[in-house]
Protein backbone atom coordinates (compact mmCIF):
# COMPACT_ATOMS: atom_id res chain seq x y z
CA UNK A 1 0.00 0.00 0.00
CA UNK A 2 0.98 3.22 -1.17
CA UNK A 3 1.97 6.19 1.22
CA UNK A 4 -1.25 8.30 0.25
CA UNK A 5 -4.05 9.94 2.17
CA UNK A 6 -7.29 8.37 2.61
CA UNK A 7 -9.07 10.75 0.21
CA UNK A 8 -7.06 9.50 -2.44
CA UNK A 9 -7.38 5.89 -1.59
CA UNK A 10 -10.90 5.52 -1.37
CA UNK A 11 -12.10 8.67 -3.76
CA UNK A 12 -13.94 10.58 -1.02
CA UNK A 13 -13.05 12.07 2.29
CA UNK A 14 -13.49 10.49 6.06
CA UNK A 15 -16.75 12.25 7.50
CA UNK A 16 -16.61 13.45 11.16
CA UNK A 17 -19.36 10.79 12.16
CA UNK A 18 -16.89 7.98 10.65
CA UNK A 19 -13.87 9.48 12.37
CA UNK A 20 -15.63 9.55 15.54
CA UNK A 21 -16.51 5.96 14.96
CA UNK A 22 -13.49 4.70 14.02
CA UNK A 23 -11.46 6.57 16.64
CA UNK A 24 -14.20 5.18 19.52
CA UNK A 25 -13.97 1.95 18.30
CA UNK A 26 -10.24 1.92 18.37
CA UNK A 27 -10.19 3.56 22.08
CA UNK A 28 -12.32 0.29 23.01
CA UNK A 29 -9.82 -2.04 21.58
CA UNK A 30 -6.98 -0.79 23.51
CA UNK A 31 -8.73 -0.53 26.34
CA UNK A 32 -10.03 -3.41 26.43
CA UNK A 33 -6.57 -5.35 25.36
CA UNK A 34 -5.30 -3.91 29.09
CA UNK A 35 -5.15 -5.89 32.76
CA UNK A 36 -3.96 -6.61 35.86
CA UNK A 37 -1.70 -9.20 36.50
CA UNK A 38 -2.85 -10.88 39.43
CA UNK A 39 0.49 -11.93 40.54
CA UNK A 40 2.56 -8.67 40.19
CA UNK A 41 -0.53 -6.25 40.33
CA UNK A 42 1.17 -4.16 37.24
CA UNK A 43 -1.18 -3.20 33.90
CA UNK A 44 -0.25 -5.39 31.28
CA UNK A 45 -1.73 -5.05 27.40
CA UNK A 46 -3.33 -8.21 25.89
CA UNK A 47 -2.98 -9.59 22.57
CA UNK A 48 -5.38 -12.32 21.40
Amino acid sequence: MLNKPLQVITGYGITRREFLWLSSMSAAGVLAGCAVNPVTGKSQHLVF
